[in-house]
């Protein structure tokens, strides 16, 4: 017989029998005083709504914890329960049978159930988790990679067109030499007439008649040549005409054809942006799935094991009960089996790093990876980069510092750098401009890049090394990139210094930061770059502030820092702070140096005692931090390996135990201009 049959809705049991309710305290007898008895004994062991050693309490919803009684408690319910079956009124083996049993079997199954749910979960966030072979995600790679092949298919057909637009033009180009050769012959006899009334003269020696007649003969065949001459040039002008209109309409295809790739490729670019903006989707939902499941699978599993504990526990002493009850020495002595009330529960599983896609329209490594295998006569158009994604960085063409080959922001857009290189192509513009080095070198730079970035027709351009070179040259058509395999022209002539700038098609880009230059009040902390990283942010009084601190190896992102303070841990402003180079600062020393408009000091003892900070004049007094002209704003010193923290902060000082003002180090990278 089941032992949950005949459960009656009031959680007691209905056999024609006395009605033994589930609540523990209501067990046992009929007898009044021995009910007051039961109840008030087993409310000392468990609790009210049957929280005794049976876990989880009959009226408690599966997820919320209950109290747990210990095994001692135990004890003390199954002397109590034998106590109580001393009473010929009370049915104690039918209630262990009818209730306990039920309830300790039923449990178990939620438990199970419920251990069952929280591993189901994991295994429904890993059917989340992005991959390009399944579900949308896998839809939109799939179709990306039809259009991929698409897209080289029409760029092959350009490359085609292209080839077959410059033979037509070479046609061309010979035709019209025909044409100039055949009709300068015209010219020539045109030119022939002016020489005619001297051999119209008569010679001394020859008849009238004679003369005449020699003449005649002179003049037709002049005649004659003249007509062929002129008949030559005709036709010669006609397969010119004729081959002109076949090239224009050869340009007209293969600009049709350019333009259709190009759609083609926006479309494509569009859809790798989509597979990028599906991926992140799936992968927040699957981190955010993921550890919902870990937060229950931690807060629940450790209780399920706990009332599995308990529970065997519980089983024991019903089973003793039962073989005491029963009068069966044979189990009393055997040990009780409670496997099948084993929970069959995992370790939860690790969350696996989701591999990222890409490279990604607008990404340094796109149009090499991406358009690599692109014929060479058909590149792609500037690429459409993904919305929201940041420019590139790159460094500043700097005189002597940027090397042939590098990759250089000017004017928003990434050009490739090639020294002392010329290549012949159409100009689209000449800009006057200082050569290199040259005052006002910088802003003829400046305006031949952002021309060059807004000429839609330009591919590079050419700017002067000597004062020989009066222009910056934009160009067509002509491109040398090592990392593109683009090659033109030559070493640039000695009479014509030059550098060369080729554009590289669909990089944004910006600048490295140029560091603000001197000391600054109340400077806007969101004007740092967010590619800074902060590796100090900590209160005045903190103790014993160390160089590593300040100048952490490994920590930096580029060769710049910045030292501040700040007024509290939530201000938006530094109330000071300065820039400058990580190399200059951390070797000034006690004696200090200037580095971006600001007096710097770093030093200590071989104690390691000293102080770091910056000053606007060489004048400080360390001792050991700069008490120097205390009412000055724009000074700024820290202790090192004091038992204080700080210092000073423009004119506040005497910070040494502070905790509301902060000293901050950023680093990042930049742009230094000497």
């Amino acid at each position: 017989m089941n032992p949950t049959d005949d459960i009656a809705a009031d959680g007691a049991y209905d056999d024609g029998g006395p009605k033994i309710p589930m609540d523990l305290a209501n067990v046992a007898a009929a007898d009044k005083e021995m009910l007051e008895a039961d109840k008030q004994m087993l409310d000392s062991i468990g609790a009210q709504n049957h929280t005794t050693a049976f876990g989880v309490a009959a009226n408690s919803e599966r997820g919320s914890p209950s109290p747990m009684a210990s095994s001692g408690q135990s004890k003390q319910l199954e002397a109590r329960l034998m106590a109580m079956a001393a009473d010929p009124k009370s049915d104690v083996l039918k209630y262990v049978e009818k209730t306990l049993v039920s309830h300790l079997l039923n449990t178990s199954q939620d438990a199970r159930t419920e251990v069952d749910e929280i591993q189901s979960a994991f295994k429904k966030c890993f059917s989340l988790e992005p991959r390009l072979d399944r579900g949308t995600l896998g839809e939109l790679n799939a179709s990306l990679r039809v259009m991929q092949t698409d897209h080289k298919e029409c760029r092959e057909k350009e490359a085609k067109l292209y080839t077959q637009d410059q033979e037509c033009k070479l046609e061309l180009k010979a035709n019209q030499a025909a044409v100039k050769a055949a009709c300068s012959k015209v010219d020539m006899l045109r030119l022939d007439a002016d020489a005619a009334p001297g051999q119209c003269k008569v010679g001394a020696s020859y008849e009238y008649e004679d003369w005449l007649k020699g003449t005649v003969q002179k003049l037709e065949a002049k005649l004659k040549e003249f007509k062929e001459a002129r008949e030559v040039c005709k036709q010669q002008r006609l397969v010119e005409k004729a081959k002109g209109a076949s090239c224009k309409r050869m340009t007209s295809r293969l600009v049709s054809q350019r333009e259709e790739c190009n759609v083609k490729q926006a479309s494509m670019e569009k859809r790798f942006c989509e597979v990028k903006a599906s991926h992140e989707k799936g992968a927040a939902e699957f981190a955010t799935c993921f550890e919902r499941a870990r937060k229950v699978y931690d807060e629940r599993i450790p209780v399920i094991k706990k009332e599995e504990t308990l529970r065997k526990e519980d089983w024991v002493v019903v089973s003793r009960v039962k073989c005491i009850l029963m009068k069966k020495e044979d189990c009393m002595a055997g040990k009780v089996n409670t496997s099948h009330l084993d929970l069959k529960i995992e370790d939860a599983p690790h969350r696996p790093p989701i591999a990222g896609v890409g490279p990604m329209p607008g990404e340094a490594d796109f149009v090499g990876r991406v358009y690599a295998d692109l014929p060479k006569h058909a590149p792609p158009a500037d690429v459409n980069a993904c919305p929201n994604s940041p420019p590139l960085v790159f460094p500043h063409f700097g005189i002597g510092k940027s090397k042939t080959g590098e990759r250089i922001c000017a004017g928003n857009a990434v050009y490739e750098f090639t020294a002392d290189w010329d290549c012949e192509g159409g100009p689209v513009e000449q800009i006057p401009s200082a050569a290199l080095g040259q005052k006002g070198w910088r802003d003829g730079f400046d305006s031949c890049s952002k021309a060059c970035a807004k000429h839609l027709s330009c591919a590079s351009f050419s700017f002067p090394k000597a004062i020989t070179v009066p222009n910056c040259t934009l160009k067509s058509g002509a491109r040398k990139s090592a990392s593109h395999g683009w090659t033109c022209g030559s070493k640039a002539r000695k009479a014509k210094p030059v550098d060369l700038f080729s554009k590289l098609p669909g990089l944004r880009c910006q600048s490295e930061w140029s560091i603000p230059r001197g000391i600054l009040r109340e400077y806007d902390v969101s004007k740092v770059p967010k590619s800074w990283k902060k590796v100090m942010d900590e209160p005045y009084g903190k103790k014993k502030m160390t160089m590593t601190d300040v100048f952490p190896e490994g920590k930096h992102v580029g060769e710049c820092m910045l030292m501040g303070a700040k007024k509290n841990k939530l201000s938006d402003t530094f109330d000071v702070v300065a820039f400058g180079r990580r190399a200059k600062i951390q070797k000034v020393g006690k004696r200090g140096a200037w580095e971006n408009g600001a007096f710097w000091y770093n030093w200590q003892t071989k104690s390691l005692k000293g102080s770091v900070g910056f000053a606007p004049t060489s004048s400080t007094t360390l001792n050991s931090c700069d008490m120097y002209d205390t009412k000055s704003k724009q000074r700024l010193c820290w202790h090192y390996n004091r038992g204080v923290g700080g210092w000073r902060a423009g004119r506040r000082v005497w910070l040494n135990r502070d905790q509301t003002w902060r000293k901050v180090v950023m680093y990042g990278p930049c742009s230094y201009k000497d």
